[in-house]
């Protein structure tokens, strides 16, 4: 998982760190390991080589930023939710700005992956600069060459999905993504609500354009999702460098 430029040993931990138990394998480990052929195919210089070691490290720090954040969303909640009566939950106060920090935080950090790794996708994939997730987005879309075919797929596919990783981080479908809405314009909405018509118990939900999601259901698809789509990009790399 390293070479002399990227050492994601030190980033994701060894075979006892905790994301390890959920995803086998993570985001640019695959990547890291052809990084030395792949940085000679293309020619690199040393500057373009210390930046993109770079932005390949802090991109899987931002993947265990969002990840932490989700499951101590998901924690906190539950370790909150033991104080309370099921059929009447009360999250206000310093409650409530408890639990909102870890949920926003996850948003803003998921956001933040793909920007960074935006840079990486766009070098590799098609021969250009960008540090916006959407500009890639839309490069890729557009784009006529059937190695990204695949992963134009993967985003059209996502696109229609009102709830999907994507439309949440880069509101796709709505104008303002969550993402956006949250950074600049409001907070995010949760609601308690029963689960089943025959029972008056409420659970924790995310309102997402007034549709409510399951607490730990946002938080596994949206950290995910994310961590797949960075998989099947990286795969994309892999494969147009012919490293698989």
């Amino acid at each position: 998982m390293s070479n002399e430029h990227i050492h994601l040993e030190f980033v994701y931990g060894f075979d006892d760190a905790p994301l390890r138990s959920i995803w086998p394998r993570l985001p640019f480990e695959e990547f890291s390991t052809f990084f030395d052929r792949i940085i000679q195919l293309l020619h690199l210089d040393k500057t373009q080589i210390d930046i993109m070691g770079a932005k390949v490290e802090n991109a899987c720090k931002k993947i265990l930023m969002m990840w932490t954040a989700g499951q101590k969303t998901i924690d906190w909640e539950s370790e909150f939710m033991s104080t309370q009566n099921r059929e009447c939950p009360a999250l206000i106060w310093e409650d409530e700005i408890e639990f909102l920090y870890h949920l926003e935080a996850m948003i803003l950090f998921g956001r933040s992956v793909l920007d960074l790794s935006a840079y990486i996708f766009a070098r590799f994939l098609l021969g250009s600069r960008m540090d916006s997730f959407n500009k890639f987005r839309k490069a890729v879309i557009k784009a006529p060459d059937a190695k990204v075919t695949p992963l134009k797929d993967i985003l059209l596919a996502e696109q229609v999905n009102e709830t999907s990783w994507l439309n949440i981080l880069c509101g796709i479908q709505r104008g303002h993504s969550v993402r956006d809405k949250i950074a600049h314009q409001t907070i995010a909405r949760i609601a308690y609500l029963p689960t089943s018509s025959n029972s008056e118990k409420e659970y924790c939900h995310v309102v997402i354009y007034g549709n409510p999601m399951p607490l730990e259901q946002f938080v596994g698809e949206l950290c995910g999702g994310v961590i797949r789509f960075c998989m099947d990009a990286e795969d994309m790399i892999l494969d147009k460098h012919g490293t698989k």
